[in-house]
């Protein structure tokens, strides 16, 4: 027998079949409504989309005859900066956000200044700014304006400084700051408007040639001054006497370089007294010749100075490496340097001058200082190349020559099998020439190579170890006292 459902549970279900039913036809419409919803926001996103395309069409034509310009600024020949007029910032972004080409006008802004690299720990004083600058072998891209001051942290240089004008035989500068040292740099500005170059002129819209333009800013030192420290000094300015470029701190006395062929003015002149003395006749006749000879080639001001200077702490000033004699208080100097390594000391102290020849009175500190400005660049190169070998054979080390030999083979055997299918007789000589050579090279030749190229990392690592080795102490340590000078070395 059947069971029957009761009245009251079949009204029960009633009531529930007909919520479900209620449910899912309200879920039904809920669905159709967020389909709809979703698919009126695509068709907005789209209509929005379509108005900004018919948009960029129009700035495009506009852009025709009135183009946006881009200023593009390089410093020293390296890019620093590109932006695009405020003007017109908010149409090249949607023209770039829909991938429309356009025309663009370029106002080119370059400037050409004075150029230096940091080893170490070193700043710019700007006013009451001090800037700190990166330590880099390459030449930094922040330009000096008038009156800065380059300064150095203990064990730190600023090296290679030269000015905005490419070094040849009429201009150059070449300058060295040492530990706890500082110059300030006086500049001058000279803005030119070029006219912009164009690849083909002819090609170029008349918009842009009218809107590009150039501005490019050269910048020359006009004077350095010595403040403190140590320095090495070379420059040169054919015909100009460079000691109105080189200014020394007002605590120092004043000196002056001269002509570096007056030290060998003086050699030929005591060479001429002691010929006088054994030949009179022959002394006269070369004695004219060489007069008539050093007054035409002799410049008549100091235009070039390479020498080392430091301002001393207790208010005298030391010279050396000079390839210049110097005056002061009416005396100059005479001895010419002979050995770069123990070079001639000139010393001014308590209103007197003092020249002392290393090589037979040694100064440690002399001989420290002289091995800075070719010493500095091959320490520097050296700790370079250490970190770039070491690169070189962390790479080595995770290099599978086998498995790049078996890549080989198995390339040549694809493109051998790639022929065969084409047919082509020419191609699968080729291709059997390229799998006997790569297979042979495989078998042994690769690892020879590789391994030989190894040995070659390491020596050459050596090298490099040994130059830090040699090098470091002299730029680690602090320089030693200088050895006072002697009344025998008094001008």
């Amino acid at each position: 027998m059947k069971n029957k459902i009761s009245p009251a549970l079949a009204l029960k279900l009633e009531k529930l079949r007909k919520e479900a039913e209620k449910k899912i036809s309200e879920e039904k419409k809920e669905d159709n409504s967020k389909e709809l919803e979703e698919s009126r926001a695509l068709g907005r996103e789209h209509g929005k989309k379509y108005e900004e395309i018919e948009q960029c069409y129009k700035i495009v034509e506009e852009f025709k005859i009135n183009p946006p310009i881009l200023y593009s600024t390089h410093i020293n020949g390296k890019s620093v900066e590109q932006h695009y007029d405020p003007l017109f910032a908010k149409k090249v972004e949607m023209l770039k956000r829909n991938n429309f080409s356009f025309l663009t006008a370029v106002h080119h802004i370059s400037t050409f200044g004075a150029t230096f690299k940091v080893f170490g720990k070193a700043y710019i004083k700007r006013g009451a700014q001090k800037i700190p600058l990166a330590e880099s072998n390459v030449e930094q891209t922040i330009l000096l304006k008038d009156k800065d001051i380059l300064g150095t942290e203990k064990k730190s240089y600023i090296y290679g400084i030269q000015d905005g004008i490419s070094n040849d035989d009429n201009h150059s500068t070449d300058i060295i700051i040492y530990p706890q040292g500082e110059m300030r740099f006086y500049i001058d500005e000279k803005t030119t408007n070029p006219a912009p170059a164009f690849m083909v002129p002819s090609k170029v819209p008349d918009a842009i040639k009218k809107n590009s333009k150039s501005t490019v800013t050269q910048q020359t030192i006009k004077n350095i001054e010595l403040l403190e420290g140590i320095f090495y000094i070379n420059l040169r300015r054919r015909k100009r006497d460079v000691n109105n470029l080189l200014k020394i701190n007002s605590k120092y006395p004043r000196f002056s370089f001269q002509p570096s062929s007056n030290l060998y003015k003086g050699i030929i002149n005591d060479a001429i007294a002691k010929m006088e003395k054994e030949s009179p006749n022959l002394s006269s006749l070369y004695k004219n010749k060489v007069i008539s000879s050093l007054k035409k080639s002799s410049p008549t001001v100091c235009d070039e100075i390479s020498a080392v200077i430091e301002l001393c702490k207790d208010g005298s000033v030391v010279i050396t490496r000079a390839s210049n004699s110097v005056e002061f208080n009416g005396k100059e100097t005479k001895k010419m340097m002979k050995n770069i390594e123990k070079p001639i000391k000139i010393t001014l102290k308590n209103s007197k001058l003092y020249e002392t020849d290393t090589s037979v009175n040694p100064d440690n500190r002399i001989f420290s200082i002289a091995k800075i400005p070719i010493g500095l660049t091959t320490y520097i190169g050296s700790i370079e190349g250490l970190k770039e070998i070491k690169e070189q054979l962390n790479k080595q080390k995770g290099k599978n020559v086998q498995q790049e030999a078996k890549d080989l083979v198995d390339d040549a055997e694809e493109m051998l099998k790639n022929a065969k299918e084409i047919g082509d007789k020419e191609l699968i000589e080729m291709a059997k020439t390229r799998l006997e050579t790569n297979s042979k090279f495989a078998s042994g030749k690769m690892q020879e190579i590789s391994a030989a190229g190894e040995e070659n990392l390491r020596r050459t690592l050596k090298i490099y170890e040994k130059q830090i080795t040699e090098l470091k102490p002299l730029f680690e340590n602090e320089f030693p006292a200088y050895s006072s000078p002697v009344t025998s070395d008094a001008v």
